[in-house]
């Protein structure tokens, strides 16, 4: 089984630096161009047949598909107690209870995480 190799190159879009994660996969077939929505970055796979450098340029090709795909995804909310989370246009505040025993969920606009406090990001 052979490995799939990564490396990370910066696209300049309109003036614009886009992150690109350049994956050469030896069971692809064609190129792909995606974006992957939690890291906020662009994804090239490069099949064997094809050289690195022309997937850059499909890349550079789909510049503005990039652009315009990254543009719709929406901006990274911390994870922290008090922050305002949206879950099916609902508005939830984040709220850690560690002591609350039994469950995590959501109710009257606040959503309850249990866990310990050292594992929680600092607000």
């Amino acid at each position: 089984m052979r490995k799939i190799h990564e490396d990370r190159r910066v696209l300049n879009v309109d003036g614009r630096e886009i992150a690109l994660r350049v994956r050469r996969n030896p069971r692809a077939r064609r190129l792909s161009l995606r974006v992957d929505t939690i890291e906020g970055e662009a994804v090239l796979t490069v099949p064997p047949s094809t050289s690195v450098i022309e997937g850059i340029r499909f890349a550079e090709r789909k510049s503005g598909w990039l652009a315009n795909r990254l543009d719709k995804v929406p901006p990274r909310v911390p994870f922290v107690d008090g922050s305002t989370v949206s879950i099916l246009d609902q508005e939830y505040v984040v709220r850690h209870a560690p002591m609350r025993a039994g469950w995590s969920g959501a109710r009257a606009g606040k959503s309850w995480f249990r866990g310990a406090s050292n594992i929680w990001p600092a607000a």
